[in-house]
């Protein structure tokens, strides 16, 4: 899910302990790297706002815990925990999120096809690189 500001929610998850919400992924940079965090949105919620996150400080090579302004300027519209889909030939069941970007562009997720995306793949790598990163730095 492209966003505006390099941010890119994805990772729609239906969450059975909070029903009619759904746990999305953004991720953006700071100091350069790239981040992620989750967050639980509903209906004519805002998609990311603060979290703290860790990265390596690139001066001294220290960890870093740091709040980061993951807030994207969307907006929840819908949510659809049972949205059919064809993947090549096969039917799938996904969930999907309809929202308004930051220029009142109403879009729509989907699960089933963000999960195979080069995009989403890539940041979550580099997400992840910056995270293991930081394994056994103080």
């Amino acid at each position: 899910m492209l966003l505006g500001n390099d941010d890119f929610p994805g990772s729609q998850d239906p969450q059975p302990n909070n029903p009619g919400k759904m746990k999305v992924t953004v991720f953006t940079r700071k100091l350069g790297q790239y981040v992620k965090s989750d967050f639980m949105i509903g209906p004519g919620q805002g998609i990311g706002s603060l979290a703290k996150v860790k990265v390596k400080n690139p001066v001294d090579g220290s960890a870093l815990e740091d709040e980061v302004n993951f807030a994207t300027g969307a907006v929840t519209v819908q949510l659809d925990f049972k949205l059919t889909v064809f993947k090549g030939n096969r039917r799938h069941e996904t969930a999907a999120m309809m929202y308004l970007d930051d220029k009142g562009v109403l879009s729509t997720r989907i699960k089933a096809f963000d999960k195979d995306s080069l995009r989403y793949n890539e940041l979550s790598r580099l997400a992840d690189e910056t995270k293991a990163a930081l394994e056994g730095v103080r």
